[in-house]
């Protein structure tokens, strides 16, 4: 699941799989902005299956986040 959701990431930031971690965030990728970030969750649920609250789309602040949520919502 971590692989994937780091290729998500990687393609919705627009940068190399290998440039995405645990700790990448709005902070360490330039890209990453508001709208890349609703359409980064959007895929996420399209992948997983899964719907993310309105309080998710605004407490997600990085990757270990974005796993977390995925995980609780499984």
């Amino acid at each position: 699941m971590i692989q994937k959701v780091f290729e998500i990431v990687a393609r919705m930031m627009g940068v190399p799989a290998d440039a995405v971690n645990i700790e990448s965030s709005p902070e360490t990728l330039a890209n990453w902005d508001s709208l890349r970030h609703i359409k980064l969750l959007l895929s996420v649920e399209e992948s997983f299956g899964i719907r993310f609250s309105d309080d998710d789309l605004v407490s997600i602040k990085n990757v270990r986040d974005l796993l977390a949520r995925i995980e609780a919502r499984k």
